[in-house]
């Protein structure tokens, strides 16, 4: 949050999801063998600031988004289904990958999986950037 006063929140965002997708990328082209297991553990606490980070100011940029008053309630509840839907369904993807593929293989196609999905949002957060408005994002 205080980066985010700092920097915008919108740059703020982009910059985590940006850090997101090279940590997905890394642990997909990432040797599967046991000796590399080490990695995961140094990338588990930076990997978990970012989501978090992204959580943290995923509402504060909803005063930057071009909506009336008015309708913010239902603009909350859309963001809502929207952007928690993945709490839901990733566990589905994630087992039905390791139910079809091999253990390493399939963690490598979650995380490009998760990696791609995470490109969707940097492009939707640039996006945000360009239409807010001005006096809010800079």
């Amino acid at each position: 949050g205080m980066l985010g006063d700092r920097i915008t929140n919108v740059k703020l965002m982009i910059w985590l999801l940006g850090a997101g997708i090279v940590c997905c990328l890394f642990l997909t082209t990432m040797e599967t063998a046991p000796e590399f297991a080490w990695i995961l553990w140094v990338l588990i606490f930076p990997f978990g600031l970012i989501a978090y980070g992204m959580r943290g100011i995923l509402w504060a940029l909803l005063y930057v988004c071009p909506i009336p008053v008015r309708p913010l309630g239902t603009a909350i509840g859309f963001i809502s289904i929207v952007g928690y839907s993945g709490d839901i369904y990733i566990p589905l993807v994630s087992a039905w990958l390791q139910t079809n593929h091999p253990t390493g293989t399939a963690y490598q196609f979650f995380f490009a999986y998760v990696a791609t999905v995470t490109a969707i949002g940097l492009i939707a957060a640039w996006l945000l950037g360009k239409i807010s408005r001005p006096s809010l994002v800079e």
